[in-house]
């Protein structure tokens, strides 16, 4: 299990997977901003997760990297 940022939040949300299953990806927020991240047998994504909360990036950025949007031609 990995952590980064900051566990106080208005909201944490398991956003894929399951805390009951051995992989998730929990994130927390507060306003439009994610705050904090943790992950299980995920570690590409906490290191994805970690830059955007470094860069002060939005919710709105974090659900985009777990659920990217198709993009069409």
């Amino acid at each position: 299990m990995q952590f980064v940022g900051n566990a106080v939040a208005d909201e944490v949300v398991f956003a894929s997977g399951d805390p009951e299953a051995d992989k998730f990806v929990a994130l927390y927020r507060s306003g439009d901003r994610l705050v904090g991240a943790a992950t299980l047998n995920e570690q590409r994504k906490i290191m994805k997760l970690r830059r955007i909360i470094a860069k002060k990036g939005t919710w709105a950025d974090a659900l985009e990297l777990l659920n990217p949007t198709e993009k069409k031609s």
